[in-house]
């Protein structure tokens, strides 16, 4: 039955840790009294002793080895009480008495047999955390030093969340703590109230906390001021209307069977959790208590202005030194508790930031004395939407709301009996975030390419959508790219999906599902996780030729400003076409990179040719597996082409002279010392040849390279391990000739090796690329690089 007993654990310790959370605030908050000059010498004589005995109690308290409040019934606070009843029935003006009395009513409660009992039982089903409760909700309303008062600004709910979280065994019946509440200890809390408010008039009341009463004899004295006196009085209240609060519903059960609960917890069931006769009255009361303790707080902070913010013995200061309270602090507490005061008996317009699962932000009204006016008779019914109880285990209890659909689940009053006046289904629902387990969700990161990371902002952060029958639906993805998209129409049919797309600096992508478990659909209730890629448009694609190496260099951009960050360039892919070719895949990028750039070095001499880039990213190209969405690019996207045609090889100006020209010009037969050869990028060539009687010999004509397999390993050119190139030149002036053979270039220098072809030359044979230089031939015989010349570019 342990699971079963948590459920009840939670009710038990909510409404006694109200009682003993409330004490906890009390000491951290206020205790005041003010020790004024008595009428009666026998009132201040009781007076005295009664504080006497309030010292040596609290001084046990606090050195005493106590493990749980229920054994603080040793303690002898009531006998204090006796003693300052007794002072005040004889004047009941005496101030000293009033307080006193107060703080010992409350701590004199342990010893009330009906409260002991309870928190004694409540002790023996907690498991073995005594010690932790004990000192949770342990309460003097006496500060053991300066430090511990402070304004009543931040609740204590994290000690109840505590509380709460314990599992007790066995915990007492609700009703029984309901009454011991109400029967017991409400009429103290209402007693020392009634003290507090006879001394408030009295603002020159002092009350002296010893150092033995802070727990050390040797402590320096502080003292309570008609400030603390105002906060605990309000702690009082604040004290009675949890309680009150507590007892305006009924929650009646035999036990804690399963079978009871299973009955208790069905929304017809009108015995637990469903109004007390004198429920009404007691929200009502709940509401003056409420609105009597704001009014205290308010008196306290005037207190503390006027009268004890600057005495140096006061518990709380008003000032800038450490643990002192500042003004803009009670600036901002008062502009609270007008907001407070003003919700208790008015509409108050309050906005809720990032409330719903998009991140928007509502303007609601609230009106807390609408709820307290009239308190639902039936919250399980008349509040919540209709659910089923069922059993959970041996001993649990399951509770699930009946509907199916976002679209269904709707609360009988969204205005929850008036807390939020005006209130709308889907506002409600929105705020209270039920898309998040009725509503079809889409979640996932849009991952940007080509870039391995990007952060979004602002406008340039991308949209999701999907698309279906009834309409669309999309989702804004936050700063690394994360979204969640919900589909609140949802039904209990699947609808298909038929279109997904990102939306990203003003393009629209269209995806599709690689995996080819093709994801069914939107239906209510589901959620799925999503990858999502998209590669951006390449632009801009420019191409040059380069010499060096001989090679046509591409450059482009994205669709982007871009980062100036590590790129993911795989993503890319280099296409080619020759006026003989369509365009073919050339390569694919390096998988690394910081610019979008590359080069062709597979390029032929005055060859034509155009490129574009295209995505890699695509449906056709990658595997799929898996029963999720993995979603892609669904369109090739292409850059613009360009078209370049590489310049001949050879093209500038070139010049030999003195041992590097061949062996036939320097012979006597031509006499040249020195030749320049001008290639243009079309190939038409000069040759200018000048002789030892410097005369200038200018032939004209067009050269053309076709390109070989063989590279140059001769001893007789300057162009070791270039490639081999054939080469023709028609000379048109001064005279039609064709010379054959071949050329390599490398390193800024040119070889080459011709022979006249046309006309023939009896008995000479051209050079070839497989023979390489010095392979013309005279009538069969190796010439040994006769006609090889070696030049420089200039």
């Amino acid at each position: 039955m342990t699971r079963l007993r948590n459920i009840i654990s939670l009710l038990i310790v909510s409404v006694f840790c109200m009682y003993m959370l409330g004490c906890k605030e009390d000491q951290t908050a206020t205790d005041a009294t003010d020790k004024t000059q008595v009428d009666s010498a026998a009132s201040k004589s009781k007076s005295d002793l009664a504080y006497l005995q309030v010292e040596s109690e609290m001084n046990k308290m606090i050195n005493g080895n106590y493990t749980t409040p229920s054994q603080y019934d040793q303690l002898k606070f009531n006998v204090a009480l006796a003693s300052y009843n007794e002072a005040i029935a004889l004047n009941p003006g005496n101030t000293d008495a009033l307080f006193g009395a107060a703080v010992a009513q409350i701590l004199a409660a342990y010893s009330d047999p009906a409260i002991n009992k309870l928190l004694k039982d409540m002790d023996s089903s907690s498991k073995g955390n005594s010690a932790s409760i004990a000192k949770l909700i342990s309460c003097t309303l006496m500060p053991v030093s300066t430090d511990k008062m402070s304004l009543p600004i931040a609740p204590a709910a994290g000690g109840a969340a505590f509380m709460m979280s314990k599992a007790l065994t066995d915990p007492p019946l609700v009703s029984r703590v309901q009454a011991v509440l109400r029967d017991n200890f409400l009429p103290k809390v209402q007693a020392a109230i009634d003290n507090l408010g006879k001394l408030e008039a009295n603002e020159t009341f002092k009350f002296i906390i010893s150092g033995t009463m802070q727990g050390d004899p040797q402590l320096k004295s502080i003292s309570i001021y008609p400030t603390e006196a105002a906060l605990f009085n309000a702690m009082l209240n604040m004290l009675k209307f949890n309680i009150q609060c507590l007892l305006v519903y009924k929650f009646d059960l035999t036990d804690y069977k399963q079978a009871t609960l299973l009955d208790a917890l069905k929304q017809s069931n009108t015995t637990f959790f469903t109004l007390q006769t004198d429920g009404k009255q007691r929200a009502a009361d709940a509401k003056a208590s409420f609105s009597t303790s704001i009014g205290k707080i308010k008196k306290a902070i005037d207190f503390l202005k006027r009268i004890s913010g600057a005495k140096s013995d006061a518990i709380i200061k008003l000032g800038t030194a450490q643990g002192s309270v500042r003004q803009s602090d009670l600036d901002t507490l008062t502009t609270y508790l007008n907001k407070v005061e003003s919700a208790l008996n008015s509409d108050l317009s309050v906005e809720i930031k990032d409330a719903d699962t998009d991140g928007n932000s509502y303007t609601i009204k609230v009106n807390l004395g609408n709820f307290l006016t009239n308190p639902p008779a039936n919250p399980k019914k008349d509040l919540l939407p209709a659910y089923t109880v069922s059993a959970s285990g041996p001993d649990n209890v399951h509770i699930a709301f009946d509907a199916a659909t976002y679209a269904t689940f709707n609360f009988p009053d969204p205005t929850m009996g008036g807390l939020f006046p005006g209130m709308q289904q889907e506002t409600l629902k929105r705020i209270m975030r039920i898309d998040e387990d009725y509503a079809f969700i889409l979640e996932g990161y849009v991952s940007i390419r080509p870039f391995w990371w990007y952060s979004f902002s602002g406008s340039l952060a991308p949209v999701f959508k999907i698309y279906t029958a009834s309409g669309s639906y999309q989702a804004k993805a936050d700063e690394w790219g994360y979204f969640r998209l919900f589909v609140r129409d949802a039904g209990t049919t699947t609808q298909a999906i038929t279109k997904y797309a990102v939306t990203y600096s003003g393009q629209e992508y269209e995806l599709a599902n690689v995996f080819s478990n093709q994801y069914p659909g939107v239906k209510a209730k589901e959620q799925v996780w999503s990858s999502v890629s998209i590669i951006l448009q390449p632009v801009s694609l420019t191409a040059t030729y380069q010499t060096s190496p001989y090679s046509i260099q591409l450059a482009w951009s994205v669709n982007m400003n871009s980062p100036g960050m590590n790129t993911w360039s795989s993503a890319y892919r280099v296409q080619r076409r020759t006026p003989s070719t369509g365009f073919t895949d050339l390569q694919t990028l390096n998988y690394w990179n910081y610019s979008f750039s590359t080069s062709d070095e597979n390029v032929t001499s005055g060859e034509t040719y155009t490129y574009r880039i295209r995505s890699l990213i695509n449906t056709d190209e990658l595997s799929s597996s898996g029963n999720f969405l993995y979603l892609m690019p669904k369109n090739i996207l292409y850059s613009n082409e360009v078209t370049i045609t590489t310049p001949s090889k050879i093209t500038g100006t070139f010049v030999s002279e003195g041992s590097n020209l061949s062996t036939l010009l320097k012979s006597q037969a031509y006499r040249v010392k020195k030749l320049t050869l001008k290639v243009e990028s079309n190939g038409a060539y000069t040759i200018t040849q000048i002789d030892s009687s410097n005369i200038t010999y200018t032939f004209t004509g067009v050269c053309q390279l076709s390109e070989s397999s063989n590279y140059d390993y001769s001893s007789y050119s300057n162009t070791y391990g270039a490639k081999l190139y054939n080469i023709t030149f028609t000379q048109a002036n001064p005279t039609v000739v064709t010379s054959t053979g071949i050329v390599a270039f490398g390193n800024n220098t040119l070889t080459y090796e011709c022979v006249q072809t046309s006309p023939q030359i009896t008995g000479v044979t051209a050079p070839t690329a497989a023979g390489g230089f010095g392979s013309s031939l005279y009538n069969g015989t190796s010439l040994n690089g006769y006609f090889v010349v070696k030049c420089l570019k200039q």
